[in-house]
This record gives C-alpha cells, structure tokens and sequence, in this order.
C-alpha cells in the first residue's frame, strides 16, 4: 500500500473489508497545488482499522510535555499522525520522510510513539532517522563514554515478531543496540547511507543475531577509519572482526572495502548469493580466489551479482573479456556469475525492498515500465 499526498485512494471506493489497501485499488491524484486530502486520508484511517500494511510518506511531528503528539495545523499532513498511531493490527509499516529544505528527521521518541500500539510488527522499514543521544563508537570522546540507550532499540527489541529491519539514514543504530535482549528472532537486517554504523557495532549486532540472520544488505554501512589515511583498507584490528553467521545466506555490499569486508564473512558457510558493487580498488583476481572452485570459500555459493555505476569513468569498467573470464571462472565452481550497470542514485532509490542498488538498468526500466 502507498499512502502518500500525491497519491491517494479513493476512500469510498476502496475495498476497506480488506485488511490491506494496496496498489490495486482505486486512487485520487492529488496535484501538487491542491489542498491536502486531510479528509480523504483520515476516513481511510478511520474506516480501515485492521490494516496489516501500510508505506506512507509523512512528516514528523513532535510530543509535548505529557508525550503526546503535537498537532500542526499549519502542516495538515501531521493530523494523521494519531490514526496511524492507533493501527494495532499492522504487520509491515514503512515510513518516508515526507518533509524538505529543511528535512525534518523522525526523533526515537516520534517513531516510539507511534508505534507503541503496532506489537504484532513483522517488518519496518523507516528512512532518516536522527539519535535521541548522540553517540560515538569509532573512538574514546565525550560521546562514547556517555551512558545512553536507545529508546528505538529498546522497542523494537521488546517485539517478539520482529523479523526485518530495514533502515536508511538512520543515526541511531550504535553499539548499545547488541546490548539489549531482542525477542524477536531477526532475519534481515538492511542499513544503507548510515554513516554513523561503525563495523565494530555491526559485527556485535550480527554475533547477537548470529542463529536467525539470512539476509544482511549494507550501502555505505558500516564506515571505518583506516591506518594511514588509505580509505579501501580496514585498519588491522578490524581485520580480526570474523562474521560467524551461520543461517546468513544473501549478503548484499558496497562500501570501499569491498573485498576486504566481504573476506570478513569466510566462516558464514552457508551463504547462496552475493552482491556486490564495484568501486575502483576491487580488482576481479580477488574475486576469483574467493570462487576458486578447487577450495571454494563458499562451498553453498550459487549466485554471484557484480554491479558497475555509470557514474564511474568508462576505463574504470571492467572489460567485456574480464567478465567473460569472471563468468566462466564462477561456472567452474557452480556459481551463476552476472554482470551489470545500475542507474545514478537519484532514479534507483528503494525500488526493490532497499536491494535496488543491485538491480540492472534493464530491470528497472521493465518494473518502471510496468507500473
């Protein structure tokens, strides 16, 4: 289902005995220079209660003093906060951010709140997301030794449906969050653009998780800070960092380490699929060793998903005979090895439940053709 300003079903024709609204039914364009559908949204809300899945673009608002929301009536958009808040059947929610110029972040306590009541979660999804308290895992400062706990974490570790995560822009995710007891039985965990993830944090996080996790997809996540100032290469004590995860079976990358980090997964013995994105420091004789079919890293490795940016110069491509060699080489191991250019940032964002970083130019256009 999306519920967004420019794009709203039309609540009176709308199959509301349904408990999720999706994109098949009937829907009202709102432009741009209309008045908000305040109305139309509120009797969807209203009338569809038992709702399972929602994905709405909206701002945030901010809680008073007595930790209720605070209701704008000069953004109408915030009215319907209270009725999302109300929707305890929801299952799957995703949040976008709504506001721009300035963006107004979600705050741990807003998304708290909101979904204090939402105890049978399965999935959530929410983008930008800004720290209650600023923390510090890369180094010993004022904002590493402070105590503090994340009050996003604490919820989302007390739902014992909880299965997926998916996060982009989000501050919040830090050291603490391997601290807490998680009830849920986590299997995917995506964080993309969370530059304050450190590999520490997120090599604690997977070890908590280590007996659930299958699926891990990281964009710019987790950020190190190397020796010498060499930016493709983790520092040596991170080096020691190994990810036994042993139900882990897609991993999804692209940082500037790429290989090293990937190295770092060896005793994730049953990993089926890998992508990864290129960047200029990989070269493709690390990527054969890593499918060497005599003494293969990944004995269950059946996919192997190389993706190159338009936005790198042409020579920094590999060459039709490099990949020709690369496939062939993965195919003596059993392993499909594809090859592919994804579009700029701007025209591939979210497509694909956050993995449309490792979607081909040729499957976008099909899926934006289709709908």
């Amino acid at each position: 289902m999306g519920l967004h300003p420019d794009d709203v079903p039309d609540q009176k024709n709308a199959a509301c005995n349904s408990e999720t609204i999706d994109d098949s039914s009937d829907s009202k364009t709102i432009d741009s220079d209309e008045e908000f559908p305040e109305e139309e949204l509120v009797y969807i809300l209203e009338t569809c209660t038992n709702l399972t899945k929602l994905e709405i673009c909206f701002e945030p608002t901010s809680l008073d003093e007595f930790g209720n929301f605070i209701i704008d009536n000069l953004r109408p958009i915030t009215m319907i906060t209270p009725l999302i808040s109300q929707l305890s059947s929801l299952t799957h929610i995703h949040l976008d951010n709504y506001s721009y110029q300035p963006r107004i972040l979600f705050s741990e306590e807003f998304l708290v709140k909101l979904l204090e009541k939402m105890v049978h979660l399965v999935y959530i999804r929410v983008n930008y997301i800004e720290a209650s308290v600023p923390i510090c895992d890369f180094c010993e400062c004022s904002q590493s030794i402070q105590p503090s706990v994340s009050p996003l974490g604490v919820h989302l570790a007390s739902l014992p449906s909880l299965k997926a995560i998916v996060f982009a822009y989000a501050d919040c995710f830090t050291s603490d969050w391997s601290k807490l007891e998680w009830k849920g039985a986590l299997e995917e965990l995506t964080l993309h653009y969370c530059f304050k993830v450190s590999l520490r944090a997120l090599h604690a996080f997977c070890s908590l998780l280590k007996n659930s996790l299958v699926k891990l997809s990281l964009y710019y996540a987790p950020v190190s800070f190397p020796d010498e100032g060499l930016s493709h290469v983790l520092p040596e004590s991170e080096r020691k960092l190994l990810f036994r995860l042993p139900q882990l079976q897609r991993l999804y990358i692209f940082n500037d380490y790429s290989v090293e980090f990937l190295n770092l997964f060896r005793e994730s013995s049953n990993i089926k699929h890998i992508s990864l994105k290129n960047n200029v420091e990989i070269r493709l004789e690390d990527l054969k060793n890593l499918m060497n079919h005599r003494d293969p890293v990944w004995r269950q490795l059946k996919s192997f998903v190389l993706c190159d940016d338009r936005g790198y110069d042409e020579h920094e491509w590999p060459t039709p005979e490099e990949v020709s060699d690369l496939i062939a080489h993965g195919a003596k191991a059993s392993v499909k090895v594809e090859h592919g250019f994804v579009l700029d940032d701007g025209k591939r964002w979210w497509l694909n439940d956050g993995e449309d970083q490792w979607r081909f130019e040729e499957e976008i256009e099909e899926s934006e053709n289709s709908t």
